[in-house]
């Protein structure tokens, strides 16, 4: 089987807002039957950050430098979902705007939601308001169910929220999209579909 060469940038551990540690930095990179073995010497805050915050691993590649790959750290994931998010998407679509983003999700066996919501190229004088999960078919506009940023700090970074477990029973199994507001667009800027 031939080998298959990816062009990492960085592979880190992040806890919820920070870097604990970088594990591969800006090198070439030869993974053999998908494994890839590293030796790291951690400091003992390093461990103890790893073991009492949330923490996540998360591959960059030169192709995807907002990450290609993440895992949560010590627990398990239930629901784990990568949304691309576009103005082509919003109902009814949005001609003129060009914005794009992304948001990834992820549900622990313990009701925790962890996600982040991006959004790219803002058109100059508009900024981000809100973002939800809400409920609808992919041609509906359907109400919240599940609020995620409140006001633009909250974008681009990453966040936790406990759900119920009637929350995350919606996340596993309804029709559900990633609508993103913003000041010229309240309605919805940019969305995506989860299911």
């Amino acid at each position: 089987m031939p080998e298959l060469l990816i062009i990492l940038k960085r592979i880190q551990i992040y806890p919820l807002h920070y870097i604990i540690t970088t594990l591969v930095n800006n090198s070439s990179t030869s993974f053999t039957s998908g494994t890839l073995e590293i030796t790291l010497n951690l400091t003992s805050d390093n461990v103890n950050s790893i073991r009492v915050l949330d923490s996540y691993l998360v591959i960059e590649s030169t192709q995807k430098p907002e990450g290609l790959l993440r895992g949560q750290l010590g627990m398990d994931i239930d629901v784990s979902i990568d949304v691309e998010l576009s103005t082509a998407n919003v109902v009814p679509p949005l001609p003129g705007r060009i914005e794009t983003g992304s948001a990834i999700i992820r549900v622990t066996s313990d009701n925790n939601l962890y996600y982040r919501v991006k959004v790219n190229d803002i058109r100059p004088g508009d900024f981000l308001q809100k973002s939800g999960i809400n409920k609808g078919c992919d041609d509906d506009n359907g109400i919240c169910a599940i609020q995620l940023s409140q006001d633009q700090s909250d974008f681009g970074v990453s966040k936790k929220i406990q759900i119920t477990t009637q929350e995350a029973t919606i996340i596993q199994n309804d029709f559900l999209y990633v609508n993103v507001s913003s000041a010229q667009v309240p309605g919805g800027l940019v969305r995506g579909q989860i299911r």
